[in-house]
């Protein structure tokens, strides 16, 4: 398993200087949530449920290959007015691919959300890229979204109590990532409805990020 950070250091949010780490509340406070990976019809769905149950909205950052293969799941994402992001047609990871072929891959994700949505945020795999491909992003016209908070919902090894005490700990304008899809489900389904309950209860706003493209 990869080493990762439930909360992000503010030394590795300086190595992408320029990508969105947290968001600006407008003075209400707010809490963002974001999902990657889907869409997929054994998470996405009870997702969107539970956003619904608590008035969320969130922001999706879909596969392509995946937005493809399932385009009735984004237009019920659009129609409950999440937000629609691209992670990319293969999840690849900017690290192990050089340049052009990353942005090709940015590109081409992008076609597969064309006649749906048109959103220019921008998630990249793994949060991982070299900064020749953060600039080509920034110069394509693309948001790049990071985030404060990583739920670590995809780990199979994940403690989830840990995981969960970190998280109840993100303030006004943090940005968490989940994951909607089959492997992070289980974790899921323990992690999402706590932050819901727990940020609700304080008087948090669930927004999305599609305000950062207007």
């Amino acid at each position: 398993m990869r080493l990762y950070f439930y909360k992000n250091p503010r030394w590795l949010q300086s190595l992408y200087k320029g990508a969105l780490w947290s968001a600006p509340d407008h003075g209400v406070k707010s809490i963002y949530l974001t999902f990657d990976d889907g869409p997929a019809p054994d998470a996405t769905p009870w997702v969107v449920e539970q956003l619904r149950a608590f008035n969320a909205k969130g922001t999706f950052f879909v596969n392509g290959q995946r937005a493809e293969r399932y385009p009735d799941l984004l237009q019920q994402l659009l129609s409950e007015g999440h937000a629609i992001g691209n992670h990319g047609y293969l999840h690849l990871s900017g690290w192990s691919t050089n340049t052009a072929d990353y942005l090709e891959n940015l590109k081409k994700g992008q076609r597969a959300l064309e006649n749906i949505a048109t959103s220019r945020l921008f998630r990249p795999p793994y949060g991982r890229m070299k900064p020749s491909q953060l600039s080509g992003i920034k110069a394509l016209g693309y948001s790049p979204v990071m985030w404060t908070h990583l739920s670590g919902d995809f780990d199979q090894t994940l403690d989830a109590g840990k995981a969960l005490k970190v998280l109840l700990q993100a303030t006004s304008g943090s940005i968490i990532v989940f994951h909607d899809s089959f492997q992070a489900r289980e974790n899921l389904h323990k992690l999402l409805p706590e932050v819901l309950l727990h940020f609700s209860t304080l008087g948090y706003h669930f927004k999305s990020l599609d305000f950062i493209c207007d």
